[in-house]
This record gives structure tokens, C-alpha cells and sequence, in this order.
């Protein structure tokens, strides 16, 4: 097994091969606004992935901003067949310490109220609440909103 961040080229041979979670009009944003994919590998084959993004990032109809030395974890995928392995944790854990290593203090996430086994895994590895992003309907009605609960939390565009 190994966890790393993923070279552009190997992104790019995820996508060709149609991949899981690896849709190429998300992939293609992605690399353009400078993010990067961190991914657990077994026997060369990515089991879990998630990318890091400096932001601003659009989550949940809410367009934010990160604080210094701050970035957002998102699109995080687990292959269906290797699920309750704890690949995820596996897959935070490594991405902070490599994240660290490079002067970023904080990682931000956003989980949806109804992923318990995210919600578990963030308790898990110490991870706080400092905000909810509240919906009404889909992403098109425009119709979200920011509740900062923390100084934390990242601030809104709107």
C-alpha cells in the first residue's frame, strides 16, 4: 500500500480510463485552480482519493474563502469494494502530515449531515465543527448559506 500526491500525469491516465470520482470536467477545474490529488494506492490502483484545494471553493451553493495557511479537502472517494478498511482515515492522516511538511496548518472539509461514517471518521481524528452550510433545494436555486460557528470557519464570498 502507499499514500502520496498523485502527478498530473497520473491523474490524467485516471481519467483516460474512466476512473471513479475521477470525472474529467472536475478534474480538468481542479488542476486549473492549482489543486492537488492525494491518493491511497494498492498494488498501483487507487482505492481512495481525496484533493486538496486552496479555494475559493464552491461547496454546497456557498462560495468560500480559506484562511492563511489553509486548505480545503473534498471530492474524497473510497472504492466501494474496499470500504470499512479505514482507507479514508489512512488517507487524511497522511495527507496532513504531508500538508504539514509544507506549512499548512489547517485542513477544511465538508461533510454531508447525512455521511455518518464521515462524520465517525472526522470525530475519529480530532476534527472539530466550526461551521454548517445550510441548503434549501438543489445547488441551482441559490438558496444557501453560511452559519460560521467558530472563528475558524472559513468566510463566505457572499
Amino acid at each position: 500500500m502507499e499514500a502520496r500526491f498523485l502527478s498530473d500525469a497520473e491523474i490524467d491516465v485516471h481519467v483516460q480510463a474512466g476512473a471513479p470520482w475521477f470525472f474529467p470536467s472536475a478534474v480538468a477545474r481542479s488542476l486549473a485552480r492549482g489543486e492537488r490529488c492525494f491518493a491511497v494506492l494498492e498494488r498501483g490502483t487507487v482505492v481512495c482519493s481525496r484533493w486538496v484545494a486552496p479555494g475559493p471553493l464552491r461547496q454546497l451553493g456557498v462560495d468560500l474563502i480559506a484562511p492563511p495557511h489553509t486548505l480545503f479537502s473534498h471530492r474524497v472517494f473510497t472504492m466501494p469494494t474496499v470500504r470499512g478498511r479505514g482507507l479514508a482515515r489512512i488517507s487524511k492522516m497522511h495527507t496532513d502530515v504531508h500538508l504539514r511538511a509544507e506549512g499548512i496548518e489547517w485542513t477544511l472539509s465538508t461533510i454531508l449531515i447525512t455521511n455518518s461514517a464521515s462524520i465517525a471518521l472526522s470525530r475519529k481524528s480530532g476534527s472539530t465543527r466550526v461551521g454548517w452550510i445550510v441548503q434549501v433545494g438543489p445547488e441551482a436555486w441559490n438558496l444557501a448559506w453560511l452559519v460560521r460557528t467558530s472563528e475558524d470557519c472559513p468566510r463566505s464570498l457572499r
